[in-house]
C-alpha cells in the first residue's frame, strides 16, 4: 500500500502516525491502558521523507478470563450482544460516558453514539459545555478513583495480537509530502491458546468451594457424612447376612426344637425329661412300652 499525502493542505500538522492495531488516535492508544502496548506503532511521519514499513504478525494469543487474577494480568471476552460493549475501547467511552453524566448530568454528544436506550436522553440530554461548570473537578480525588474504576472494569481483550514493524526512510522528491510504503511481511507467526484443564485437584476444590458458599459445609464435612452412611449400610447388610446364617443353623441342628425366649430377648431350648440324653428323640423303657 501507497500513501501520499500533501501537507501544503494543512497549516498546523507537521507529522502523522501510523497505528497497525487501528487505534484511531493517540488518545485512544493512551486510553486503552496506558499505552501499555507499543508494538505496531510508528510515529514521526514527518513532512519531507519517504518512509517503507515491513508489517510481519509477531504472536497471537489467547488466554483464559481469571477475574482473581493480578490487575495487569486479567482480560475479558468482549461478545457481540446487543446493548454491551463490543471492545475495551468502547467499554472505556461508555464509562467516561458516565463520568460526565455524573458531573453535568447530562450526555456528551462525541459520546451519544454510546447510549443503549434512547430513554436515556430523558433523563440526561445532550450537553450544553457552556452550562456545565466542572472547575477543578477533573483533578479531583473522585475523578482520579473513577478513572481507576473506568481501568478495573474494562480489561483488555483475552485475544491479543502483537506486530513487528520495521520502517526505513529517506528524503522525499517533493519537501511538501510524505510518502509511505507499507508491505506484509511473511505470514508465520506463533499462535497460543489457553485452555482450561481439570485436574482431581481442582475438581475437589471447586466442590468444597461450592458447597462451603452455598450449603455452609466443608470438604470434611462431606467426606465426615459419606462415611457415616456407608458404615451404616454396612452394619444393615452384616446384620441381616448373620441372622440368615443363625437361622440356617438353627433348623439344621436344632430341629424343632422348642425354644423360650426370655423377657432379655435371648433364646433358650426347652428341656424335655423324655428327651434320649443320646439324641434321637424320645427315649424308650427298656422294660417294653413307652416310658411316662
Amino acid at each position: 500500500m501507497n500513501i501520499v499525502y500533501n501537507f501544503g493542505n494543512v497549516d498546523d500538522l507537521d507529522c502523522m502516525s501510523v497505528d497497525v492495531h487501528g487505534r484511531p488516535s493517540d488518545e485512544t492508544r493512551y486510553m486503552m491502558g496506558k499505552g501499555r502496548a507499543n508494538d505496531g506503532y510508528f510515529n514521526q511521519l514527518c513532512i519531507g521523507d519517504t518512509f517503507e514499513s515491513t508489517i510481519e504478525i509477531r504472536a497471537i494469543t489467547t488466554i483464559l478470563p481469571d477475574p482473581d487474577a493480578p490487575i495487569e494480568q486479567r482480560c475479558q471476552i468482549y461478545e457481540q450482544k446487543e446493548n454491551s460493549p463490543n471492545s475495551e475501547l468502547d467499554c472505556l467511552r461508555r464509562c467516561r460516558m458516565e463520568l460526565i453524566r455524573k458531573l453535568c448530568n447530562c450526555t456528551a454528544p462525541s459520546l451519544s453514539n454510546f447510549v443503549y436506550d434512547p430513554k436515556e436522553l430523558n433523563n440526561y440530554p445532550l450537553c450544553d459545555y457552556g452550562l456545565c461548570e466542572i472547575g477543578n473537578s477533573t483533578e479531583s480525588k473522585e475523578v482520579k478513583e473513577w478513572d481507576n474504576k473506568c481501568v478495573d472494569q474494562c480489561a483488555p481483550e483475552c485475544t491479543q495480537t502483537r506486530y513487528e514493524l520495521t520502517t526505513t526512510h529517506k528524503t522525499a522528491l517533493h519537501p511538501q509530502e510524505v510518502q509511505l510504503t507499507l508491505s506484509w511481511g511473511a505470514f508465520e507467526y506463533l499462535r497460543l491458546i489457553q485452555q482450561d484443564r481439570w485436574s482431581f485437584t481442582k475438581f475437589l476444590s471447586q466442590i468444597g468451594g461450592a458447597t462451603g458458599v452455598w450449603l455452609g459445609l466443608s470438604a470434611l464435612s462431606i467426606v465426615q457424612f459419606l462415611t457415616f452412611l456407608l458404615t451404616r449400610a454396612h452394619k444393615k447388610v452384616s446384620k441381616r447376612k448373620q441372622t440368615g446364617v443363625d437361622s440356617v443353623n438353627y433348623n439344621n441342628n436344632y430341629g424343632n426344637r422348642r425354644t423360650s425366649e426370655l423377657s432379655s430377648g435371648t433364646a433358650h431350648e426347652m428341656t424335655n425329661p423324655s428327651n434320649n440324653p443320646l439324641g434321637g428323640g424320645i427315649a424308650k423303657n427298656p422294660f417294653g412300652g413307652k416310658r411316662k
